[in-house]
């Protein structure tokens, strides 16, 4: 059947067409100085975004942003399983060809471990069994992981004892639960073992566990809330903030082999450490919460570990983020920057000297990064 246009239809069409070509040439100059959003990317490489969404909301979303580029994707989950993960997005790592998201929703019985594939972030399966307030994953080996959890609250709303989750990754199973104090939180792992802080209700613990045996074999007694914990494989020692300092623990005797006074400041305190692995800088963020306007504030200072001192009184960046990791392959700092719970947040991209590279937009409230290998 053949359709015959009326003038006024044909005119129509014509200034759609107009209009639709002026949009693409504006569209195309805007996304020369902005972010670049497309729907899906290559998943097997790029940085990783966790962004935690409003607390009470269950909205937290993941975002991949290429390495070369202001090219991201957004809610990436969702885009490619039709679902959003139900909650905060807590923490994200990869093993092998499995990706690990920890999803604290506010409802008890709901957290959930989402396994993907990462290179196609398809869903491959889920953990919700013995799994409540997750906060950390390390990859022991390929079949194996960590999750440090703070278990449920009491009536009362203190803490109950934390644990370690100890997943076997070939029946996506808890496989057992190695009890340590309340507020289990970052992890890492030097050797055959792992290193757990302990924070929440004045916990001055750093928890040792034998990874043969899925055991306790020492604790360490560093300093209040200690956190920004990694391992630096320059001397084989770990690094963590506690109160006003940063200490390096000699992981072989179970000592704090230094001890850092950062900075003057009366009420800053540092937090965020990161490593550049190529140069041996460690970034972190030093802040404290203003009462006065109830605004958190501060700078990002670095330092070398074999630096005799941390003055923290000349900083490399002005400003205070939510979450910073290092890209050390391209010697870019990434830092995360929460507006607030209800607003989308930014992330700025650094040299190794402070100065800005360039920014990209989040979604709401992004706090910490993965940054793929390649």
């Amino acid at each position: 059947m053949k359709i015959i246009l009326t003038k006024h239809q044909i005119w129509s069409k014509i200034l759609f067409s107009i209009y639709l070509s002026i949009c693409l040439i504006s569209c195309n100059k805007s996304t020369n100085s902005e972010t670049t959003v497309i729907p899906s990317m290559q998943y097997s490489e790029g940085v990783i975004v966790l962004n935690r969404g409003n607390s009470l909301g269950n909205n937290g979303t993941i975002s991949l942003v290429a390495k070369e580029s202001k090219t991201i994707s957004y809610d990436i989950f969702k885009l490619e399983n039709g679902r959003a993960l139900a909650g905060s997005i807590i923490d994200y790592t990869e093993t092998g060809t499995k990706g690990i998201i920890l999803v604290d929703n506010t409802t008890q019985g709901k957290d959930v471990i989402e396994i993907v594939d990462v290179n196609s972030f398809k869903s491959t399966g889920s953990i919700s069994v013995d799994i409540e307030n997750p906060r950390r994953v390390l990859v022991i080996d390929e079949n194996k992981i960590y999750i440090t959890c703070w278990d449920t609250f009491n009536s009362d709303n203190s803490y109950k004892p934390g644990y370690i989750a100890v997943v076997d990754m070939t029946t996506n199973k808890v496989i057992k639960k190695i009890l340590v104090q309340e507020g289990a939180e970052e992890i890492v792992m030097l050797g055959n073992e792992a290193f757990v802080g302990n924070i929440g209700s004045g916990k001055k613990n750093l928890t040792v566990i034998d990874l043969t045996k899925d055991e306790i074999k020492t604790i360490i007694e560093v300093g209040t809330n200690p956190i920004g914990i990694f391992a630096d494989s320059y001397y084989k020692k770990i690094w963590l903030a506690t109160n006003k300092e940063i200490l390096q623990i000699d992981a072989t005797n179970k000592t704090i082999s230094k001890r850092f006074v950062v900075g003057k400041h009366p009420l800053k305190t540092p937090d965020k450490l990161t490593i550049n692995e190529s140069t041996g800088f460690v970034f972190f963020t030093y802040y404290f919460n203003d009462a006065s306007d109830n605004n958190t504030k501060g700078e990002v200072y670095k330092f070398g570990i074999n630096d005799p001192n941390i003055p923290a009184d000349v900083p490399i960046i002005n400003q205070v983020f939510s979450g910073m990791a290092f890209d050390s392959r391209n010697n870019i700092l990434y830092a995360a920057k929460t507006v607030t719970t209800s607003k989308e947040g930014y992330i700025f991209r650094y040299q190794n000297d402070g100065t800005l590279k360039d920014s990209v937009k989040a979604e709401i409230a992004p706090f910490k990064f993965y940054v793929k290998k390649k």
